[in-house]
């Protein structure tokens, strides 16, 4: 669990050194921690 809880972190805190502004859907991805689908967002594969 506290691996975990560090890699989420580490998403936090990369996430926040993202260019701005940041696409919304992309940063409802990363609030919601919805990592998965913000990975297929960046891949662009997304609905």
């Amino acid at each position: 669990m506290a691996r975990l809880r560090a890699v989420s972190e580490k998403i936090d805190n990369l996430a926040g050194t993202l260019p701005k502004p940041l696409d919304p859907q992309l940063a409802h991805f990363l609030q919601r921690k919805s990592y998965d689908k913000a990975l297929e967002f960046l891949n662009g594969r997304q609905d």
